[in-house]
């Protein structure tokens, strides 16, 4: 199958690239859109990463990366743009991406076939790493529509993408609407191998080592953003999930019940559910800070949208339509991104990538695994004394998940000798900018 094959150098070419059709006419210059599973896995990314942060990976993964470090930094970034002879300063990586169907075979012509998005699901890919090149600033955007967007310069580098292939805005974005109707369908593909071309000054035992800790982490859900080693664990959605969402709709039950109403800005309502989670949380030594709570659950209902949203939930649990209505609740409280939030705790930066790396083995092996992130950046290892961990919950109202995570890092940190308060903040907080020192409470909302 995918990860069997050996002629890697003969199948990897631009024709069997999923981009192809796309790539035909934006000659010069083509923005092949990273698929999402495959976000934050790159030598670039690697290459920045601190060798410390490794170590919550795998005990050989430091060395590999200290490696990475120094071909990257050796790149010559002085010359021409190889796309537009500008200036060049911004080293590229141009990947390709193949995909297979389920019996092994190159799928091709994506635009032409307009295979559903569920048929991807069933395929295998190949991200092929297969050269480096220089850039210039305004290359390197055009190449990166989806960034560009993200940036709000999507404008800036369709303008350029334009001229440097000589055709008309028109035709550009025509073609950049393909490049990401094939984006979408990549996405949907999970199962994924990464293979390193033989890249220039990239010596072969090299290759090989990054090659392997690329696919490592893309199994075992690592990836690299904004300075940040993120872990999500693959398993996620079968094994913790469900019990989340059952948690969370007793809860809310709990708190309707007890208010005598099931509108979720009445005072009334909101006092209840302060309760019933103060006595789940505080019954397991979880201290529940209530003007705290209270403010999260303001912020929670200010946005209309998502008030409506978490009325939807109430409203369908009450009601006594779970079992027939439980895929609905699920991908209402699943869209519901502000319900989350996050167990942070400060080590010493000794002990920082071991114990998290501890961390995560326990709670896969408790079942009760979701998201977490250390820092990467490697000046917070050379200068602070104490690094956060920070271990994510995807409903901030699963109390009996909440325990059992809690319990799990004081275990954990019993393990090293370390004593420290456990600090939970939602993640609405972060956006609303509360942070210690700036506000007149709390930037969190329980504490352990």
């Amino acid at each position: 199958m995918v990860d069997e094959i050996t002629d890697i150098q003969n199948i990897c070419m631009d024709s069997n690239d999923a981009y192809s059709e796309v790539c035909s006419k934006l000659i010069r210059l083509c923005p092949r859109l990273v698929p999402e599973p495959l976000w934050g896995l790159n030598l670039a990314g690697v290459a920045r990463m601190a060798p410390q942060a490794g170590i919550a990976m795998c005990n050989s993964c430091p060395e590999t990366v200290e490696e990475v470090h120094r071909f990257w930094m050796s790149l010559d970034r002085i010359g021409k743009c190889e796309i537009c002879s500008n200036p060049g300063n911004e080293i590229d990586e141009n990947w390709l991406y193949l995909i297979f169907n389920k019996e092994g075979k190159l799928v091709s012509n994506i635009l032409a076939r307009r295979l559903r998005l569920k048929e991807f699901k069933q395929y295998k890919g190949i991200a092929y790493l297969k050269e480096l090149r220089l850039l210039c600033v305004e290359c390197h955007l055009a190449k990166h529509q989806g960034y560009a967007q993200v940036c709000e310069r999507e404008q800036e580098a369709l303008e350029h993408l334009a001229k440097v292939n000589q055709l008309s805005l028109e035709e550009a974005k025509k073609l950049v609407d393909k490049a990401f109707f094939i984006y979408r369908r990549l996405s949907e593909i999970r199962d994924w191998v990464i293979k390193i071309g033989e890249l220039k000054g990239l010596e072969d035992e090299l290759r090989r080592k990054v090659e392997k800790l690329l696919n490592m982490m893309y199994r075992k859900g690592f990836y690299l953003s904004g300075g940040w080693l993120y872990y999500q664990y693959p398993k996620y959605h079968e094994e913790v999930k469900p019990r989340i969402i059952h948690e969370t709709m007793i809860i809310l039950a709990e708190a309707s019940k007890k208010a005598g109403t099931t509108t979720v800005g009445d005072d009334k309502w909101i006092d209840s559910l302060l309760e019933v989670v103060k006595g789940e949380l505080e019954s397991q030594g979880i201290r529940v800070l209530n003007h705290e709570f209270k403010l999260f659950i303001k912020y929670l209902l200010e946005n209309e949208e998502q008030k409506r949203l978490l009325q939807s939930v109430v409203n369908y649990i009450v009601k006594g339509k779970v079992d027939r209505h439980v895929g609905i609740i699920s991908l209402l409280l699943q869209d519901y991104v502000d319900l989350t939030g996050k167990w942070m705790v400060f080590v010493p930066t000794s002990l920082y990538p071991r114990i998290f790396r501890y961390i995560i083995d326990a709670l896969e092996e408790a079942k009760l695994a979701y998201s977490a992130k250390i820092t990467s950046r490697r000046e917070d290892y050379d200068s602070r004394d104490e690094l956060p961990i920070i271990i994510y919950v995807p409903i901030s109202f699963a109390t009996r998940y909440i325990v059992e995570v809690a319990e799990v890092l004081k275990r954990v940190l019993d393990e090293f000798y370390v004593s420290k308060k456990l600090f939970f903040k939602p993640d609405i907080f972060t956006a609303k900018g509360v942070y210690s020192g700036r506000v007149n409470h709390k930037p969190y909302i329980y504490v352990y």
